[in-house]
This record gives structure tokens, sequence and C-alpha cells, in this order.
């Protein structure tokens, strides 16, 4: 067996790179990213064609993040990619296709503390319209069923080595070691699933070795507010930040997950803990300080 990882030199790919040279040394990994291929050109993407086979299994990280703008050129860019792999791929027989998708299909500013895998999907950005797009484009690419496609639909990621800062863990803890002022929209009440980006790789891991078909939504049905993730960091970091509270720009809602179809599926398999997941971040930063 053999593994393409497209976007490996990211965040969550660094991750699973290194949980599949850990657990399996013995299979072949192979990682792609810009700007070596770049998935939105045709004649660029098509270099991926002498690593498919059918023991090839695609696990397909890459797309243009919404930190960097939620716009039409973005989804267009990141339709480009999946348009080119589906035509790349088609008539293929894989061994599996693990797609990133995204929590956001469900619609990020749609209240709902059950959201499940057949919860109906309402995209509100161009992001979460592009990812269900994807999702489709990928279902129909697949649909005779003889290669297995896994759309996994996380929640928010975390762990260290998350450059985009984002509104989270990561934006805290930068602001807390940097001692910058932390800026919390409305009260800071919502409820999110945080997702340690050491156990979506285990995960990513355990779908490949089992050939997992279907949407799955990788949560442990713990849900926490902004707030509280920024005080187990400040509780970690010993700091006291100066605390700005922003005015929502948009209402209040939760999402929260049922993880009852995860752990249906892969019942053996064990969550960090939030408190662990933070204190590692904050580890990892203090060292990289020479703290």
């Amino acid at each position: 067996m053999k593994v393409v990882i497209l976007g490996h030199s990211g965040f969550i790919g660094r991750q699973i790179t290194e949980c599949f040279n850990s657990l399996s040394p013995e299979i072949e990994i192979i990682g792609i990213s810009r700007p070596e291929i770049d998935l939105c050109i045709r004649e660029s993407a098509n270099q991926i064609i002498r690593h498919l086979s059918p023991d090839t299994t695609i696990i397909m990280l890459a797309a243009i993040k919404k930190q960097l703008g939620d716009s039409m050129e973005i989804y267009q860019q990141n339709i480009s990619m999946i348009e080119n792999i589906c035509e790349i791929v088609q008539k293929r027989n894989l061994r599996q296709v693990v797609y990133f998708s995204s929590s956001a299909v469900y619609g990020e500013d749609i209240h709902n503390k059950q959201i499940i895998e057949s919860t109906p999907v309402n995209p509100r950005t161009f992001y979460g319209i592009a990812k269900f797009t994807s999702e489709r484009l990928l279902s129909k690419t697949f649909q005779s069923e003889s290669t297995p496609l896994a759309i996994l639909r996380p929640p928010l990621i975390y762990g260290s080595g998350d450059a985009s800062k984002g509104y989270g863990p990561s934006y805290f803890l930068d602001n807390l070691m940097n001692d910058k002022e932390i800026i919390i929209w409305g009260d800071g009440s919502e409820l999110r699933e945080f997702l340690y980006v050491k156990d979506i790789a285990r995960i990513v891991y355990d779908i490949v070795q089992s050939r997992f078909n279907g949407v799955l939504n990788p949560a442990n049905g713990n849900s926490h507010s902004f707030y509280s993730v920024l005080n187990i960091l400040i509780s970690l970091t010993g700091k006291t930040p100066k605390i700005k509270y922003g005015e929502r720009t948009k209402n209040k809602v939760d999402n929260c997950y049922s993880n009852i179809l995860f752990r249906k599926s892969f019942p053996e398999f064990h969550f960090t803990s939030l408190e662990s997941g933070l204190s590692e971040m904050v580890k990892f930063e203090q060292q990289k300080r020479g703290l």
C-alpha cells in the first residue's frame, strides 16, 4: 500500500505523515503540496497520475483555507482543485480516497447542539459551499463504490504548528505568549468542539487501515466555550492578558456534535482531553521560546 497525501506540508498534513511513518513505516508515503504541484492547474495536477495504482490511497487535504478570505475567487480555486482531481482519478481503480471536508457544510451560523452525519447540510459561506460541492463531485466520481470514499467533516482542529492563528486555541495562545490583547467576541460562551491535531491524524490512519466508506464526523461529543479554552490557557501559561470583549457580528450559536457513528465505527479510539491537548501546545511553545 502507498498513501498519497495532497497537502502534506500543512498543519494537519504534517501530523498525518508523522503518524503513518511512526505506526506503519513500511507504507510508502508520497507527499504533494504547493509549489511542487499546483492542483488548481490541470497540467500541474496531472503529475500525480504516476502515483496512482490499485494499491494507492489518496488523502485530500489541499484547499485554500477560509482564513484567506471568503470570496468567489477562493471558491473557484477550491472547485478547480477538486474538478482536476476527479478528472484525473475517474475510471481508475484506487484502494481508497479520504477527503477532508468541513463542519462548515452544516452552516457555521446555524444553532445545532446535536449535529450528526445525516443533519441537513446548509452551507452559508463560499468555503462551506465549495466543500459540499467537492463532496458531491467526489461521490459522483466514485459512485460505483469500487473505491471506498471517506468524507470527513471535522470540527475545529487545534494543536502545535497551527500557523493560521485562527480564532480559538491558536490565536489565544499566540497572543498570550506575546503579551498581546485578546479579543473575545460577545462573551465567548458559544460552544464548539475542539479536536486535537494528533487525534485527527490517528483517526485518518484508522480510516485508511479499515477502508472506511461514507461520511463521518470525527468528534468526541464534548463541546467547550471559547472562554473556557482561554481560561485553561491562562492557567497553563500563568499569564494575565488584557481581554477586550468585541461586539458580535452574527448571532450567538452553538455547534455541538453527537459521535454515535464514530463510536460505532471506531469503538476503541481514545480522544485527547482538551486540557491535555492545550497543555501539549503550551509546552511546545515554551520549549520553542526557550522558556
